[in-house]
């Protein structure tokens, strides 16, 4: 195939804007190569979740992928340990450390892979920073480790020698060092590397990050800094005054959840002009004082996704979180935990009702029934995601029917639903099209899922997690014509075993699947491979699934990476 540089570097640089993706395969389609009507077809699955025609699209790209893929990425093959596809193209590469500087500087010429995550990098960074291979990724992921069976942390020690290596010119925009235990010595050396001058993106979550590091990454070094990432860090010793102006940076994207960030260094944090123009916020299980809402009032133009779990905000806490203003403006609200009674729902209601809410997490409340109901009818109908985890099952049963027709993913895990529980939850829905459910430790058994996917709201469904529900045997045969695809099923702590899985391999239903998780089953994880391996399967590789993780080739399928930490893309 022949595709000019200048559409490549498009992609390489904006990989939100599918027009250059859209002429390459145009140009390719006018030739005959399918490669064109698979870039099509990952395209729009991607950019059009509730198309009509989604089931033929996805058989379709399912047939071109098998067909296919394998060509398309023969010369990956001895460089990578997997990859992955996003909207046509390879996006995503895991490499080995000890490899990456013997990868052939221009092997990825003609493929505008975005992301690569290192693996087994421990003590062998230094050579890394100097490999050729390293200037073709916008993305640079080094955690988590568990993401490869074996693959020890990495520490300031490793990170530094290579964060000082790195020649002038480097391009990653994206770094991620989250579950290793760096620390602001390496942070520090990031911030003196010619990285910091384009970082846009720093992920430093569950880090030994400290207030030391917050320093650095807000002194100034990072101007073009949007999102900082600090969930799990130890921040309880953090002194407000040590915190700098940060004149110069403007963050989008703040994660400071489960931190333990004192009240008076969050609040100093929130007022300064780097954390003005913030879109989404994350503060579970922080300390909020009266001035923490007086703040949030400043950022209520701006604010579209907000995270406070565990905030302790029944009460007089949640009307002065309304007042100022932020609710009603926002895409994406969590308030799960804060033990909401229902004297709180007229407040919520009144706040959200009118706004463009997409997503919200309400696990963990102590709403009735009925005012779980009358919450649900008031949301807005552009609601496509709610999370009733650990919700009393009437009031889950209740939620259901008084939810917008249009909503695409519903999270109930721990809520005690049976297979009655289910198909009376469907049912009261005709005219919904589900893509993602979540119904962790249940009761359910493979009548109740069947029963669910043989209904027009389960028939959309394409990711689902059963993980410990007592489903043992007849999944496989209970699906029998349902005509749905599934892309990603999670059975890890149920009862299946190895014929169970196999049988599912073998069912049309599970053609399309990208991730299949069996972990904790009774199924023999190395006849499972094997199975994988004959199959030429499209499953993915990641912490979700060891077995599959070791697996060399291509590993995400080809409707595009979803999964259960990405459901909320449907937002």
């Amino acid at each position: 195939m022949s595709i000019t540089d200048d559409l490549l570097d498009h992609i390489r640089m904006a990989p939100e804007d599918d027009a250059a993706r859209l002429a390459i395969a145009n140009a390719l389609e006018g030739r005959g190569d399918p490669y064109g009507e698979y870039i099509r077809l990952q395209v729009g699955l991607a950019s059009n979740p509730e198309a009509d025609d989604r089931a033929a699209m996805i058989d379709r790209v399912t047939e071109l992928h098998r067909a296919h893929a394998a060509a398309w990425t023969a010369h990956l093959t001895p460089w990578f340990l997997n990859w992955s596809f996003a909207r046509g193209f390879v996006d995503r590469v895991v490499l080995d450390a000890a490899v990456a500087p013997h990868v052939p500087a221009g092997l990825l010429d003609r493929t505008p892979v975005r992301e690569v995550v290192v693996v087994n990098g421990a003590g062998r960074l230094g050579e890394l920073a100097t490999a050729p291979i390293l200037s073709r990724f916008n993305s640079l992921d080094f955690g988590p480790p568990a993401f490869a069976a074996g693959t020890a942390e990495l520490s300031d020690d490793d990170v530094i020698p290579f964060f000082e290596r790195l020649p002038v010119g480097i391009r990653p925009s994206r770094l991620n060092l989250a579950e290793n235990p760096v620390g602001a010595a390496g942070v520090t050396a990031v911030a003196r590397s010619p990285l910091a001058a384009g970082l846009t993106d720093l992920g430093l979550d569950f880090t030994a990050a400290d207030v030391d590091a917050i320093a650095v990454t807000l002194g100034g070094r990072f101007p073009r800094l949007r999102r900082l990432g600090l969930v799990g860090t130890s921040l309880a010793d953090a002194d407000a005054a040590r915190l700098p102006d940060a004149a110069g940076t403007r963050l989008e994207r703040l994660d400071l959840g489960s931190s333990g960030l004192p009240a008076d260094a969050l609040d100093r944090l929130l007022a300064l002009p780097a954390s003005a123009s913030l879109r989404d916020l994350d503060l579970n299980y922080l300390e909020l004082t009266d001035r923490t809402f007086d703040l949030l009032a400043r950022l209520a133009p701006s604010l579209r996704a907000l995270h406070m779990c565990g905030c302790n905000l029944a009460g007089v806490r949640l009307r002065r979180l309304a007042a100022a203003g932020v609710l009603g403006r926002l895409l994406v609200l969590d308030l799960s935990g804060n033990r909401l009674t229902d004297a709180d729902g007229p407040t919520l209601i009144a706040a959200v009702a009118a706004g463009p809410l997409r997503k919200l997490v309400f696990t963990g409340n102590d709403l009735s029934a009925a005012a779980l109901a009358d919450l649900c009818r008031a949301l807005p109908d552009t609601l496509r995601y709610i999370d009733l985890s650990s919700t009393p099952l009437s009031a889950v049963l209740s939620a259901a029917a008084g939810c917008g027709r249009r909503l695409a993913a519903v999270v109930a895990n721990q809520c005690g639903l049976t297979d009655d529980d289910v198909i009376q939850f469907v049912a009261a829905r005709p005219g919904t099209a589900l893509r993602f459910v979540s119904a962790i430790y249940n009761q359910l058994t493979s009548t109740g899922v069947a029963a669910v996917l043989d209904t027009p709201a389960g028939r959309a469904i394409e990711c689902i997690d059963l993980s410990g529900n007592p489903i043992r045997i007849g999944l496989a045969a209970a699906l029998g014509a349902t005509g749905v695809r599934l892309t990603e099923l999670n059975l890890s702590k149920t009862r299946v075993g190895t014929d169970e899985v196999l049988a599912l391999l073998e069912h049309p239903a599970l053609h399309s699947l990208q991730t299949l998780d069996v972990r904790d089953t009774a199924a023999d994880i190395r006849a499972v491979q094997a199975a994988v391996a004959v199959r030429g399967t499209n499953l993915a590789a990641g912490s979700a699934v060891p077995f599959i993780a070791a697996l060399r080739g291509d590993v995400t399928g080809p409707v595009g990476q979803f999964n259960t930490r990405s459901a909320s893309s449907l937002t």
